[in-house]
């Protein structure tokens, strides 16, 4: 399989993933979050105070590459010169998820 269809093939398993976290067991839910490699939030300012717009999650690395973002609900993978981007449904609000742990670490 060339490498462009398997990165389709992780970047469309990351998006289920998510899309079934509404009704993942506890144990599950920890797992995706276990997972989460590292999070860059997207802030600006608006009349002095700072606003979440978002987050970027990275969940694989080192080949391929794959990162959800919250902002735009959308899971991108990159592998080498190969890259996808599809739209997930946001059901479990992993957005404002988010933003509840980025305020609290104001």
């Amino acid at each position: 399989m060339e490498s462009k269809e398997r990165l389709k093939k992780m970047v469309l398993a990351t998006i289920k993933e998510i899309e079934e976290l509404p009704k993942a067991t506890e144990e599950k839910r920890k797992e995706f979050d276990n997972n989460i490699l590292s999070v860059v939030y997207s802030s600006s300012f608006d009349k002095g105070k700072q606003v979440y717009n978002g987050a970027e999650l990275l969940v694989a690395f080192g080949g391929p590459n794959i990162y959800i973002n919250t902002r735009y609900n959308l899971v991108s993978g990159y592998w080498g010169s190969d890259r996808v981007e599809f739209n997930y449904s946001d059901d479990n609000d992993l957005y404002s998820e988010f933003e509840e742990y980025f305020y609290s670490s104001l």
